[in-house]
């Protein structure tokens, strides 16, 4: 970032820098320096060198852990505004696995500077602990979902939380869904088949309709009542 075409960046919505000062925000985005990546580019790999933070300008992002049965866990998916990688800020190695799903354009910022602007930019370090805050309480409510909800209840809650394409003239609004569904399974805890059950099942009860990995919600409402149950 910290080019001309930085003004209509997704990531300058995001909470972190929303908040800040006109000055203080130019200075944080200066931080981060673009780059093209191709779908499976690895951002950072598990127990290598914490050395940046980055930020998705375009695109999506899946963060993975291998485990000692030789399959991939599946903990999350970032896309268009999401940062990435704050383990750097308290840790010397990263502990997972950060890799391309699609093309992407990350920005990413060197740890040392980015550290050296919150010690020395009050305000940017109150905004990165708000950011950090909300993620610990998102990530709580996540958990809390994988072990009181229903698997129909956690698909709803996902789809509710991926950023949505507003429709036009009355039309339904449209979610891509970041992850393929085997990915997008693993990481709400249930089969690929429950998932694809799951989805027929709130097809059926008028709340959307599947186009492939975009699903078109009719009722966003309803979605969102499911999903708090």
């Amino acid at each position: 970032m910290g080019h001309s075409d930085c003004a209509d960046c997704p990531v300058l919505s995001n909470e972190l820098f929303r908040a800040l000062p006109d000055q203080v925000r130019e200075r944080a985005v200066c931080l981060f320096r673009p780059a093209e990546l191709r779908a499976g580019t690895p951002l950072y790999l598990d127990g290598f060198p914490a050395h940046s933070i980055f930020a998705i300008r375009s695109g999506t992002c899946k963060a993975v852990r291998s485990m000692t049965n030789g399959r991939e866990q599946v903990l999350g998916s970032y896309s268009d505004g999401d940062f990435v990688g704050f383990d750097a800020l308290t840790l010397e190695h990263y502990p997972h696995t950060v890799e391309t799903t699609t093309d992407a354009i990350v920005c990413h910022a060197p740890r040392a500077v980015f550290v050296e602007t919150v010690v020395n930019t009050p305000s940017f370090a109150t905004a990165v602990i708000r950011h950090l805050s909300d993620e610990l309480r998102r990530l709580r409510a996540d958990m809390a979902s994988l072990g009181t909800q229903t698997a129909l209840a956690r698909v709803a809650r996902h789809l509710s939380s991926v950023p949505r394409s507003n429709g036009k003239n009355g039309t339904a609004s449209s979610v891509v869904l970041p992850l393929n569904r085997r990915d997008t399974a693993g990481m709400l805890g249930m089969a690929e088949e429950s998932l694809s059950r799951q989805l027929a099942s709130l097809e059926q009860m008028g709340l959307l309709r599947r186009r492939g990995r975009t699903l078109l919600i009719e009722d966003l409402a309803a979605l969102e009542q499911l999903a708090g149950d």
